[in-house]
């Protein structure tokens, strides 16, 4: 990583902290992508030489910007009302009940 970019992190507390500033600074993305890219080999060979029950496990990779993109779309389709930010069942959960009075 270039040292600009380590001084950028190093500023951050959080995960989070470091995904808000790399969605304003795409230097910072490609190079925090890149750096993961050995972790990730790693752990790919690692779960695609198990198996359980005699069937191996599968491996995919992540998606891209693009792909999450077409994805919202189509879930905008569906319902305008969820975020990317509604991460749990529970949360989309509560939002369709909210909806959907079944009362």
């Amino acid at each position: 990583m270039s040292k600009e970019t380590e001084k950028l992190i190093s500023g951050c507390n959080s995960l989070e902290d470091i995904r808000e500033k790399s969605k304003t600074n795409n230097q910072l993305e490609k190079e925090l992508l890149h750096s993961m890219e050995p972790t990730r080999d790693l752990l790919s060979n690692l779960f695609t030489r198990q198996s359980l029950k005699d069937e191996s496990f599968k491996v995919f990779e992540p998606a891209t910007k693009t792909e999450m993109e077409n994805f919202w779309e189509s879930v905008h389709l569906v319902d305008d009302s969820i975020t990317m930010e509604d991460t749990s069942q529970k949360k989309v959960a509560n939002k369709v009940s909210m909806k959907f009075d079944y009362s």
